[in-house]
């Protein structure tokens, strides 16, 4: 049992600058966020990737954020799951949060689930455009992978709250929308 107030939430983003076969080479930006219930979503790392920088390499500045408590947060996780899996195959017991998912069974009728479109339908705008966190980023804008976190954490964040989940078994949610 893991209950969603004791879990600390890591969001991830990745940009790339093309899809091949070894996307981990393709990195362009990785974006890392956290939240805790009771505390307010925090940008952790804003990284551009240089020529010849690979994901492997960024292994340092990535472990330390992974425990036992920790749960990864994606919109779309494919891409974010795949590109870790290639570059790191031992993380394979990680808990997702998929926002793109749970807003789809939540929001039936939003029509569009790009993460930039679930955030206007459901009034989180300003909560992103006015955060501080936002604020230190180098590019404040979609498809930053930092901005993209924090935007990702901010619609997870709504979802506990609007969903009542504080207290809940995060393993049972996530079973419940096929998660896990």
């Amino acid at each position: 049992m893991l209950p969603v107030n004791q879990a600390y939430f890591l969001a991830i983003d990745f940009e790339y600058r093309q899809q091949g076969r070894e996307l981990e080479s393709q990195v362009s930006e990785i974006g890392l966020a956290q939240w805790q219930i009771n505390g307010a979503v925090e940008i952790i790392d804003d990284h551009q990737f240089e020529q010849g920088d690979t994901l492997e390499n960024y292994w340092p500045q990535f472990a330390h954020q992974i425990h036992k408590k920790t749960v990864l947060v994606a919109h779309a996780r494919g891409t974010e799951k795949k590109f870790l899996q290639k570059a790191y195959p031992h993380l394979t017991e990680l808990l997702w949060v998929d926002t793109l998912v749970l807003s789809k069974a939540l929001y039936p009728d939003l029509g569009n689930y790009e993460l930039s479109a679930v955030c206007s339908s459901l009034g989180l705008m300003p909560a992103i455009q006015n955060s501080t966190q936002t604020q230190k980023l180098k590019k404040a804008q979609w498809h930053s992978a930092g901005y993209d976190a924090v935007a990702c954490l901010e619609l997870w964040k709504y979802l506990v709250q609007q969903a009542g989940w504080q207290e809940y078994d995060l393993l049972r949610i996530l079973a419940h929308f096929k998660l896990s």
